[in-house]
């Protein structure tokens, strides 16, 4: 089950300066945040949940140049690995994201 949240902010591409995109954003990051705490820890959604509010949180970051935004999603998505088994299918997803992230650090 993907989260009702994650329909504005998966694959949500934002323009600089585009306020209303920003707003969408928002709105899915508020609404990823309601649909994590709705879930149990350990819940079989429940990383893939962190997974998108991490990526959320990064894409708002790459717009706005929020540190808060990119830290928040650091820790999300490392939050998101360790509840993976190493053996688990979505380990390699979930570390090329943080990798990602951690390289957004550099970037900007």
């Amino acid at each position: 089950m993907n989260s009702p949240a994650c329909v504005w902010g998966c694959e949500f591409k934002v323009d600089a300066g585009d306020t209303l995109s920003i707003s969408k954003l928002d709105q899915a990051i508020a609404l990823q945040r309601e649909a994590l705490a709705l879930y149990p820890v350990g819940h079989t959604d429940w990383s893939m949940s962190l997974n998108n509010l991490a990526s959320q949180l990064s894409s708002r970051f790459e717009h706005q140049g929020n540190n808060k935004d990119l830290d928040d999603a650091i820790a999300l998505q490392r939050e998101a690995l360790a509840s993976r088994p190493v053996s688990h299918t979505d380990r390699s997803g979930l570390l090329n994201n943080l990798v990602n992230q951690l390289s957004s650090c550099f970037e900007h």
